[in-house]
């Protein structure tokens, strides 16, 4: 009997220990998620608003193709398509300066994945505008359009 009691108290000493060992694990594993939305991984349209108003030094990107760009964009915003993104940054776009990226999807992945991207290139702190140029409009901010030309036509007229 003594030895099933032992064997009793060891497994329970187990056990609690395991189920310690993964609740630890589990709440570093969310805190670190709540960690990156504690680092403002975006920002509003009306907070985007107020930092432009108060001439914060922001980027402004949009993320979306030339066209889309064109056809409406938020007036201080410089267009990379998301795509030339990963060669066209490291150029074109300070690293000491926060970047808000922005498109117009709905689930904000492009925007998001954009800012992921940024991070990954040594943009730190660059952060996405939640809900993109829908949100903006939405909130009756001024946006801007501008002509499509394509590379061509850019490079002939420089």
């Amino acid at each position: 009997m003594k030895t099933g009691k032992l064997v009793n108290y060891v497994a329970t000493f187990v056990l609690v220990l395991l189920v310690g060992v993964f609740v630890w694990k589990i709440t570093r594993l969310l805190r670190s998620n709540g960690e990156r939305v504690d680092e403002l991984s975006f920002i509003t349209a009306p907070a985007l608003k107020q930092a432009l108003d108060q001439h914060q030094g922001l980027i402004v990107l949009d993320v979306r193709p030339r066209a889309e760009y064109a056809a409406g964009h938020i007036p201080v915003a410089k267009n990379i398509p998301y795509d030339e993104l990963e060669v066209r940054a490291p150029n074109e776009l300070q690293q000491d300066v926060r970047i808000v990226t922005y498109c117009r999807c709905q689930d904000d992945t492009r925007s998001d994945m954009a800012r992921q991207l940024l991070n990954s290139l040594g943009f730190k702190g660059a952060v996405f505008l939640k809900g993109g140029i829908g949100q903006w409009e939405n909130e009756q901010y001024a946006t801007a359009r501008t002509e499509l030309r394509s590379p061509a036509t850019k490079q002939a007229t420089q």
